[in-house]
């Protein structure tokens, strides 16, 4: 089964015939290439675009043989434009053509091109390549499936069980074809994560201590939803007499980790005055399988770890710009996410128990605005507290989202 993924390809849609290049951002196996393929098809099979006007070249596709240089692609493509219609023109893993920004320059001079890439993160994020492009793309970012993607895909078993098994496995589409198969499972989210580490970060970086590196990333991984410093890392390599990393090079690391999307960075921000407090950060993994296969964790030691990421990549799905709160009290709020004009205030827990429940309520109405604020828990509720906190089972909270899925089947 294929998910037509209808939220990336609404983007995709509003940025038809704008003069700028069309970047599919994600980690590998996210689903950028298939998201492609699908935009494509819409344009043919709806807008009736005749097939010589789309141009798809997949340069990962050895059977092709296609050009690996800048220069000759762009004469071939160039060669394939052969009047004033509108073409466009699809390359998908662009970072595999030597000085394929070159391309994408000359491309861009064309008025009557429309352009749409996919590629490695880890190229795409160069400094080097974004100081080009500056001014000149449009992103739209894929991460693994949604709960309520997953859903799609095993729409036969109960909720209760598709959340247990979306909690463990994740959501990268791959898995898919090995149904409940928790060693096959493992092993192919482990050959992902080491298909990065090596294609976007060892052999671009010239890492030659890769044990010291990985236990960056176990320990970043093992960490999410915590406060982490540069200097934390540092100290727990060299207290397990792992290693006797340097700082700069450890933040080369997780530098090299983010540009990957191994990892996503949440900063902390002061709700008074809403300033970036640059000193304190969060990390969190695009899925939360992938980060269960490496750490070797499937028991689920810190479900409310676990939870607080998918909420995190929720609210990025939705399109919310996200931060910690940060109170001068101390008091810590999971999630700020905003939205256009839109302010919420969420708190993440596996439960709304005796013990926590003063704490997480406490920690919302000490924020004095009126924005809405929000309790996810796995508590079946819902509704408001007297003090007007919005309760929710996040499970039905991740299901409610007004996004339309279909699933074609393969002939």
């Amino acid at each position: 089964m294929e998910i037509l993924r209808k939220t990336y390809l609404a983007q995709l849609k509003r940025y038809i015939d704008i003069p700028l290049v069309k970047v599919i951002t994600g980690i590998r196996k996210s689903g950028k290439s298939t998201l492609l393929k699908q935009f494509k098809a819409y344009l043919e099979n709806e807008l009736k675009i005749q097939h010589q006007y789309l141009i798809y070249f997949e340069f990962d596709d050895e059977s092709q043989k296609l050009p690996y240089k800048s220069l000759q692609l762009t004469e071939l493509i160039k060669s394939r434009i052969i009047d004033n219609q509108r073409y466009y023109i699809f390359l998908d893993e662009i970072q595999l053509v030597e000085n394929f920004q070159k391309t994408i320059n000359s491309l861009l001079k064309l008025k009557n091109v429309d352009l749409y890439i996919t590629g490695s993160n880890a190229y795409m994020f160069s400094s080097k390549i974004s100081t080009l492009l500056t001014g000149k793309t449009i992103d739209v970012h894929v991460l693994p499936f949604s709960f309520k993607e997953y859903s799609v895909l095993f729409k036969d078993l109960e909720t209760d069980k598709r959340f247990q098994q979306y909690l463990i496995y994740g959501g990268m589409p791959g898995i898919s074809i090995f149904k409940d198969d928790n060693p096959a499972i493992k092993q192919y989210l482990k050959m992902i994560f080491n298909d990065i580490l090596v294609k976007d970060i060892l052999n671009r970086h010239s890492i030659n201590n890769t044990n010291e590196f990985i236990n960056i990333a176990k320990y970043l991984y093992n960490t999410i939803g915590n406060i982490v410093s540069i200097r934390n890392i540092v100290n727990y390599l060299k207290s397990n007499n792992l290693s006797e990393i340097s700082e700069p090079t450890s933040s080369n690391y997780v530098l090299w980790l983010l540009e990957s999307l191994l990892l996503y960075k949440v900063n902390f921000s002061r709700i008074k005055g809403k300033q970036l407090l640059s000193n304190l950060s969060k990390y969190y993994v695009p899925d939360i399988g992938l980060r269960n296969a490496i750490i070797d964790d499937y028991v689920l030691s810190d479900i409310g770890s676990t939870l607080a990421n998918i909420v995190y990549l929720e609210l990025l799905r939705r399109g919310y710009v996200i931060t910690v709160g940060h109170e001068q009290r101390k008091k810590e709020i999971d999630f700020v996410a905003i939205k256009n004009d839109y302010v919420v205030y969420i708190q993440v827990a596996q439960y709304l128990i005796e013990e926590n429940r003063k704490r997480e309520i406490g920690n919302l109405l000490s924020i004095n605005d009126n924005h809405d604020k929000m309790i996810l828990s796995l508590d079946l509720v819902s509704g408001r507290t007297k003090e007007g906190i919005i309760l929710k089972n996040i499970v039905d909270w991740l299901l409610e989202e007004n996004t339309e899925l279909e699933v074609k089947k393969h002939v």
